[in-house]
């Protein structure tokens, strides 16, 4: 039996309620078996983390300690050198040949796909599961839209339906944190344990 496996990059730092709410909701919709989180190591399309790579790993393990279908991933966080998504597919599909694999992209993220290393040979390893964001748009570049209409035509994009999306953000966490107020309710109370226990995110 092909095995479906999601796939959500990304810096998580921190993770939070808009990451697992968002990972679930896919789950059960597209009836996964098993979501793999990975965060990035070397980040190449934004800042450079401020927690580092073993503090946004413990978060994560603080975040989905009691969930078998979600699964943290380091491979890219091991890996040396940037952290490419192509890099991360062929060694996914190496390490599950028989797995259907649902990269998940919010439509920011989708709207910047063809600035990826190698983008167009993403769907050679997977599908691509966007979540629906307003008010990012698809770009206007013909080429890239060309692209976009042959892979949907194909089945090789998804756009979730029906996920009420929970408009947090990692930055504003980060600068709530610094200006002293508390981000409670809005990520998981053992992440925020931790980030107090460590004193992260206050400058």
């Amino acid at each position: 039996m092909t095995q479906n496996i999601g796939i959500i990059g990304g810096t998580f730092d921190p993770i939070h309620f808009g990451h697992l709410h968002t990972a679930w909701g896919i789950l059960e919709q597209l009836s996964l078996d098993q979501i793999r989180f990975i965060p990035c190591g070397i980040a190449t399309h934004r800042e450079a983390p401020v927690a580092s790579a073993q503090q946004r790993l413990d978060m994560l393990e603080c975040a989905i300690q009691s969930d078998d279908k979600l699964i943290i991933d380091r491979r890219e966080i091991e890996r040396d050198g940037p952290s490419y998504m192509i890099d991360t597919l062929k060694s996914l599909q190496a390490d599950f040949p028989d797995a259907q694999l649902h990269l998940i992209l919010g439509m920011d993220a989708f709207s910047e796909l063809d600035t990826w290393k190698d983008w167009q040979a993403l769907m050679d390893y997977t599908k691509l599961v966007i979540v629906r964001r307003m008010p990012y748009q698809l770009p206007v570049d013909a080429k890239f839209r060309a692209w976009y209409g042959e892979q949907e035509a194909q089945g090789k994009v998804i756009f979730t339906q029906d996920i009420p999306l929970l408009e947090i953000s990692a930055t504003q966490l980060r600068e709530a944190l610094r200006s002293g107020r508390s981000p409670r309710y809005l990520l998981p109370e053992a992440v925020l344990h931790y980030i107090t226990e460590n004193k992260l995110y206050l400058r």
